[in-house]
């Protein structure tokens, strides 16, 4: 996540001014982007210590739902702050997610299954889940939100994975 980060900082820095981003050095979003020049981040272990796991995977699903929100709202122009915002929401809603649930498995099965747990979790969460999802999401945009002309509803779409991320996490 920090060296995603970075780059995002980076790519910021290079393509626009701290002006261009109205970016006021009192305010939170000026210390937000200060942090990250500077590579501060917190650890997922040290969020589940601090707020336990379940807190913290119920954060990262909340992340998702404000990720797919930002995109539906983003736009290259006036909007670039709500891309570049969920570029950073989606660091801590993948990692928190993927941390904590690896923690969960770690304190939450016997040694003798845990390399296999941990396996599986991922195959679940990042093999099959990832693949039925991108299958699924792929027939949904074609045959729901594609127009005649071939052009896609960006918004609904994000909005419709904002509103599924939701559905899970309650």
């Amino acid at each position: 996540t920090c060296s995603t980060l970075t780059k995002v900082r980076d790519f910021i820095e290079r393509k626009y001014s701290m002006s261009k981003l109205h970016i006021n050095p009192e305010t939170k979003t000026f210390k937000l982007f200060t942090a990250l020049r500077n590579g501060d981040t917190v650890s997922a272990s040290q969020a589940a210590k601090r707020f336990g796991i379940k807190n913290v995977m119920l954060f990262s699903m909340i992340a998702w739902v404000l990720r797919f929100g930002l995109f539906a709202y983003g736009d290259p122009g006036s909007g670039l702050w709500m891309i570049v915002l969920s570029c950073i929401v989606y660091g801590m809603a993948f990692d928190l997610f993927n941390i904590s649930g690896s923690l969960f498995i770690e304190t939450n099965t016997s040694p003798a299954i845990r390399s296999s747990a941990q396996g599986m979790f991922m195959m679940i969460t990042n093999g099959v889940g990832a693949f039925m999802g991108s299958m699924l999401s792929g027939y949904m945009i074609q045959n729901y939100y594609t127009g005649a002309d071939g052009m896609k509803d960006w918004h609904s779409i994000w909005l419709v994975f904002a509103g599924y991320a939701l559905v899970v996490t309650v």
